[in-house]
């Protein structure tokens, strides 16, 4: 495939880091904030969780942080009838970048550590999704034009 500059479309010609890739993760930002506001204005900066999160994830996250300062480090007597560390989380906690961004926080503020992180969510699927279609535009877009200028 050609871009309309003559370059080949691969994945190394969009690896730098420039003002559109900004402008697309600050646009993503914007519509993350929009679409939160309500929820974020009520709760005074806490997005309102719901259902399988404030039962599964929220709880799961204090877990692993008592889990990684407590006594015994990989071991929960509060997880089912006491289950390990990896068994029991690795779906839940182990494997999100965005709850280890989240764990140095104090408890009372991982509500509000949640809340960033699903914004910065917005962001980086923003991002990787411009990054992933710039593979396949053939021609520039008129959107492209305008996120460059």
């Amino acid at each position: 495939m050609e871009s309309q500059r003559g370059k080949p479309n691969t994945a190394s010609s969009y690896s730098k880091f420039n003002n559109a890739h900004i402008k697309v993760m600050l646009f993503c930002l914007i519509i993350g904030v929009f679409s939160l506001l309500p929820s974020i204005v009520y709760y005074n900066g806490v997005f309102l969780f719901r259902d399988d999160f404030i039962q599964q994830q929220v709880p799961f996250i204090l877990e692993t942080k008592r889990m990684l300062l407590g006594d015994i480090p990989f071991w929960s007597w509060n997880t089912f009838l006491g289950d390990n560390f990896i068994g029991s989380y690795a779906f839940y906690t182990i494997g999100s970048p965005f709850v280890w961004l989240i764990l140095p926080l104090k408890e009372q503020l991982i509500p509000l550590g949640i809340t960033l992180s699903i914004l910065l969510k917005f962001m980086i699927s923003g991002l990787t999704s411009y990054l992933y279609l710039r593979l396949f535009v053939k021609k520039d877009a008129n959107i492209n034009r305008r996120l460059t200028r």
